[in-house]
């Protein structure tokens, strides 16, 4: 077989598409394809027809992939191909689009990272590690960790929660400490006092909005139990991360690793922000 570069493999499937070589029919590009037939123009237009009918391009596009030089330099066109028509489902264009983002500048890379994670790439690790699916969570925390410095803070924050249930999962220690020591470490940052004026700000959002309201003996009881939230909502947030980090490493971590004494004190602030039984049960379990 005969390779080209990129940007002549694009231009050569554009040129056969205005030639009208290939019919746009669904069908007949569906009953060319279980034929065999792996031309890259035709692969060009079949993905594009399927992606405009919103179908899963998993297979067509393991295909495209194959047919390409495997030491071949994706161009920043294709590279925008790929992106365009990977769809939703994981598939071998994936690790490609994530190696070859240098092809774009820093703006561009930063909304091909926050997309392509979004809408693929998070939703398929999740599943893969809620269902132990141990071969899938790990290529797709491979291709989320090569795409977290380009990640804005609330994709993040879901890529070190998904991150901490897969280790703990999985009982990845080495993983498990790396996201758990920057999980807590962001949370340990927090400032005691700094914490309660936050929870002061939440708790008088919360009561102007019901205070500001007719009167409603319905609104009442239900302002009664936000107030429980509301007083201590920021402190809770930060409490529970910790409480998870610390929780995930007295399950994972040997009885002898050092990660447990740290885990001990990030349960005591734990306690410290929002006390309860569980979490002082917790500190105690963490106890050399």
């Amino acid at each position: 077989m005969l390779y080209m570069p990129s940007a002549d493999f694009i231009a050569s499937a554009k040129v056969a598409l205005g030639k009208g070589v290939v019919a746009d029919s669904l069908s007949v590009l569906s009953a060319r394809f279980k034929g065999g037939e792996r031309d890259s123009a035709f692969l060009h237009q079949y993905l594009e027809k399927r992606t405009s009918l919103r179908l899963d391009n998993a297979e067509i596009l393991n295909a495209y992939i194959t047919i390409r030089p495997s030491k071949g330099k994706i161009g920043s066109e294709e590279l925008r191909f790929l992106v365009a028509n990977s769809g939703n489902t994981w598939s071998a264009a994936v690790p490609q689009i994530v190696n070859h983002l240098d092809q774009l500048d820093t703006a561009e890379q930063k909304t091909v990272a926050n997309d392509l994670y979004s809408r693929l790439v998070y939703n398929v690790w999740r599943y893969a590690a809620k269902t132990g699916d141990k071969p899938q969570a790990e290529q797709s925390m491979a291709v989320a960790e090569r795409l977290h410095p380009l990640l804005g803070e609330q994709q993040q924050a879901s890529f070190d929660n998904v991150a901490l249930f897969h280790c703990r999962k999985f009982r990845d220690i080495t993983g498990l400490r790396k996201v758990g020591y920057r999980l807590a470490g962001k949370q340990m940052a927090i400032d005691t006092a700094f914490a309660r004026q936050q929870d002061k700000v939440m708790y008088e959002k919360v009561k102007s909005f019901y205070t500001n309201e007719p009167a409603d003996p319905a609104k009442k009881k239900d302002f009664a139990e936000e107030k429980k939230l509301a007083m201590a909502q920021f402190s809770g947030q930060a409490a529970a991360i910790l409480y998870n980090v610390a929780d995930a490493f007295a399950e994972v971590l040997p009885s002898n690793d050092s990660g447990r004494k740290d885990a001990q004190q990030w349960a005591e602030r734990a306690y410290l922000l929002v006390p309860n039984a569980h979490t002082r049960e917790l500190a105690e379990r963490l106890k050399p």
